[in-house]
């Protein structure tokens, strides 16, 4: 069996957060940032495991400045 993909889950939890704040159930704004956040994160996550299996390979280089980006430096 196959791991739940993770954006799919992101985009549940916040379907989720949006649902519970619409149905006036004590909905949580920072729910739904938190769960923005985790969807925009999962979608960064796929995208660069994609890039780093592409063929031709990235060179140390481009890796490293790749890294840099992400750290915010």
């Amino acid at each position: 069996m196959t791991s739940p993909d993770p954006v799919r889950r992101a985009q549940a939890q916040l379907m989720l957060a949006h649902r519970t704040a619409k149905g006036g159930a004590g909905g949580d704004p920072e729910a739904i940032t938190e769960a923005r956040q985790a969807l925009t994160a999962a979608k960064l996550e796929r995208r660069v495991r994609e890039a780093l299996n592409a063929e031709p390979p990235l060179t140390t280089e481009q890796r490293n400045r790749i890294a840099s980006i992400l750290r915010g430096a």
